[in-house]
């Protein structure tokens, strides 16, 4: 098994795109996370050295032979970053207000949303990155998706809100 196998599986989960039909080819999903892998090898030092050729879409060692968790979870949320950070400048693109008479569409709440799960995966692969770069051993056991809205996850904030 191919180590994309494995990354594109949790990148469509932490996307979003597990409804068929997706709104992202694998082929296009695979060619992301190989750029990310790119990006990823030039930001933080790993205890692999990882040879990533993009033109022929390969990586060697392959991380899952290695059971590089920590790099394959990266790069997954270095893609899905990428994924969000897109979807913002289109959504901001179309973000505007039409009105015609009493009727309105209102479609700038489309590109807020969409800049809200932009900045939040990408806060959670900075925060990842930084951890592992600190040698938190324990880093991208778990990967929490998107749908936290901007907000953080603390379990105390939780409990608080079931006795309140």
């Amino acid at each position: 098994m191919a180590w994309t196998d494995t990354a594109v599986t949790i990148l469509r989960n932490l996307i979003g795109d597990t409804t068929s039909p997706s709104t992202y080819d694998d082929d296009r999903l695979i060619e992301l996370l190989y750029s990310s892998a790119f990006l990823v090898i030039h930001e933080i030092p790993f205890g692999t050295t990882y040879t990533i050729n993009l033109t022929g879409l390969s990586i060697s060692p392959d991380p899952i032979t290695m059971d590089d968790k920590a790099f394959v979870s990266l790069v997954v949320l270095k893609a899905a970053c990428t994924i969000f950070n897109v979807e913002y400048h289109n959504a901001s693109s179309k973000a505007m207000i039409i009105r015609d008479g009493p009727s309105t569409i209102d479609a700038k709440y489309v590109a807020e949303s969409k800049k809200s799960l932009a900045e939040s995966m990408c806060k959670n692969y900075y925060d990842s990155k930084i951890a592992f770069i600190a040698g938190d051993s324990s880093l991208c056991c778990a990967i929490i998706g998107p749908h936290n809205f901007g907000t953080s996850y603390y379990p105390e904030d939780d409990i608080s809100l079931m006795f309140n």
